[in-house]
């Protein structure tokens, strides 16, 4: 359970389907909202997880012709922002990726390493975002054990006032 941080950048993406999250959108929050709180678990929320459909994730990769995903991410700046100076707990994005797409399709992992190696655990293909305020909610992240799963499938749960 954690203090629940959703950093609307629905619009930005709208615009630029390979938007990555700024330190500018962080700031705009903190201006509203006040400082991030130690130990929040941080949401990207973009509204990207309205393109899940069951077509083998044609639309979450919204790829070009050349095979290149276009979806938003995150940025280094802000990551290490938000693990050095607000030593939060775990992120979240609504996509499959912590990197954009168009660092997945070259190979280009690195944001999602990073995130993981500093002992922060993060949650993909988040959903329904827009029914949860942007500040004040506590998330519950549960994690059941999957024998044989190919991932850690999660429960992730808002507690809005």
């Amino acid at each position: 359970m954690a203090p629940l941080v959703i950093i609307d950048c629905v619009q930005q993406v709208a615009a630029n389907p390979d938007y990555c999250i700024t330190i500018q959108d962080v700031r705009d929050w903190e201006r509203q909202w006040g400082e991030i709180p130690r130990g929040s678990f941080v949401v990207m929320a973009t509204e990207w997880s309205r393109r899940w459909r069951p077509d083998e994730g044609v639309a979450m990769r919204n790829a070009d012709l050349a095979g290149c995903s276009h979806y938003p991410g995150w940025s280094r700046e802000v990551l290490e922002f938000l693990l050095r100076d607000r030593a939060v707990s775990g992120i979240g994005h609504e996509t499959t990726d912590t990197d954009p797409g168009v660092a997945t399709s070259r190979g280009d992992y690195s944001l999602e390493h990073f995130v993981l190696s500093n002992d922060v655990y993060q949650v993909e293909m988040l959903a329904s975002l827009r029914s949860v305020p942007r500040s004040g909610a506590l998330v519950v992240v549960g994690v059941p054990k999957i024998h044989g799963a190919s991932g850690f499938p999660a429960r992730v749960l808002a507690i809005a006032p």
